[in-house]
């Protein structure tokens, strides 16, 4: 019997049988894997603490028929919802978007690992916007499903943009000049390309105290789901819960 080892983040769960359920974890090492959690339902169990939503976790695996199981293994980090109520909003949206993104045994490098920990993380603190930051993670996400956005130079000319205001194809996923817009399908200010620029950039381990108009974001998440639109299966239904935005 060949026993894995593995730290990952519960993504959703689902009720089996009367005290079991069934686990979706997000894994830096074997993607998305569904572990069938035996007792998982009595807190007296050790595995209720392990298979609790909104939790990193390291766990050692065993790989059956169907799904895997769950041998041994500790907690990393849950949240702390006391002084921090709104917190739910953000992870369920945090969560969900990741859900969806990765299939099962999707593989999950390193790197891109350790930025959704460093996420996770900072979501809990009450010291950094956490618009601003899920608009970060949003870029990080897209770049990691295939969606390389250009914001340096228009799409057909190739000029660096100059105007202060541009337009953007969606279509190519790029900014086009004045000159060069034709459909001219969604104005955007350049100031706020640079800062959608800044974000996509930004390294999440650095992340500056930043100040961003609450109509800036509200553009960037707008922008954000567009492209979120054309890249996912589906959109999460806990984005309607985030900021108010429509």
């Amino acid at each position: 019997m060949k026993l894995i080892d593995i730290k990952g983040f519960v993504l959703k769960e689902q009720t089996y049988k009367e005290n079991d359920k069934i686990i979706w974890v997000l894994c830096e090492n074997i993607g998305k894997v569904s572990i069938l959690a035996k007792n998982a339902k009595k807190m007296k169990n050790s595995k209720f603490v392990l298979t609790q939503l909104f939790s990193l976790v390291q766990l050692t695996l065993v790989k059956g028929k169907s799904f895997y199981y769950i041998e041994d293994g500790s907690l990393i980090k849950n949240v702390n919802f006391i002084n921090n109520e709104d917190i739910i909003f953000y992870l369920s949206y945090f969560f969900e978007l990741l859900d969806i993104s990765f299939n099962d045994g999707d593989v999950i490098d390193v790197n891109f690992f350790k930025i959704l920990i460093k996420i996770f993380l900072i979501l809990e603190s009450n010291t950094i916007d956490k618009d601003l930051i899920l608009r970060i993670f949003e870029f990080k996400l897209l770049k990691k499903l295939g969606c390389n956005i250009e914001f340096e130079k228009c799409n057909y000319c190739s000029q660096n943009l100059k105007e202060s205001v541009v337009w953007f194809d969606f279509t190519f996923q790029s900014v086009v000049c004045n000159s060069c817009s034709k459909l001219k399908e969604f104005k955007i200010e350049n100031r706020i390309i640079n800062i959608m620029r800044f974000l996509s950039k930004l390294d999440i381990r650095n992340i500056p105290r930043l100040s961003v108009t609450s109509s800036d974001m509200k553009f960037i998440f707008n922008f954000n789901k567009i492209l979120l639109d054309q890249n996912l299966i589906k959109m999460p239904n806990s984005i309607k819960f985030l900021g108010g935005y429509e």
